[in-house]
C-alpha cells in the first residue's frame, strides 16, 4: 500500500516570474514542530518536475496520520521535490487532551 495519496490541480496558467536561482534542483520542505508534535516525521517525494508546464498545487494525504497539505508548483527549477511534516497519528497530549 502506498503510504501517501497525490493529486495534481492544475490551475491553468503559466508561470509569470522567473525561476529562484538559488534553487536549481528544486526545494526540500520541512514544516516546523509545534509543542505537540511528537518526533516521528512523515516524509513524501513530490514527482519533480510537475506534469505538465503550468502553475498548480499538489494535494497530499498522509494514508497514515491523515494529514493533508497543498503545495504549490509552477514546472519550474524551484518547486518541491518533497515535503517532511510532524506525524499528526503520534501527536502528544497537551493539558491531558488529544489535540486535533
Amino acid at each position: 500500500m502506498k503510504r501517501f495519496h497525490l493529486k495534481w490541480l492544475d490551475l491553468g496558467q503559466r508561470p509569470k516570474s522567473p525561476p529562484n536561482p538559488d534553487f536549481p534542483e528544486g526545494v526540500d520542505i520541512v514544516m516546523p514542530r509545534g509543542p505537540t508534535d511528537s518526533r516521528h516525521d512523515c516524509s513524501a517525494r513530490i514527482p519533480y518536475p510537475p506534469p505538465n508546464v503550468n502553475i498548480g498545487q499538489w494535494l497530499l494525504t498522509c494514508k497514515l496520520c491523515g494529514f493533508k497539505l497543498m503545495l504549490t508548483a509552477a514546472s519550474r527549477p524551484d518547486d518541491p521535490r518533497s515535503v517532511t511534516f510532524p506525524c499528526q497519528k503520534h501527536k502528544q497530549k497537551a493539558k491531558g487532551r488529544m489535540l486535533q
